[in-house]
């Protein structure tokens, strides 16, 4: 999966996780990868996504 690839993967779980959200849950963590974490109708959801220039290097 190239850059590009993982940017648009990040985009539009974002877009996601901000519209559907229970009001005021959406989280956005950056550690060694970026996590996303909401809460919709009282159920959490995490996603994790690999740092977009870290996973450039180990494609090379």
């Amino acid at each position: 999966m190239c850059d590009k690839d993982i940017n648009t993967l990040i985009k539009l779980c974002r877009k996601l996780g901000e519209s559907i959200c229970d009001k005021g849950t959406f989280e956005e963590l950056q550690t060694r990868n970026l996590i996303m974490k909401w809460n919709y109708k009282g159920n959490a959801f995490l996603h994790k996504f690999p740092d977009p220039e870290k996973s450039l290097l180990l494609n090379r």
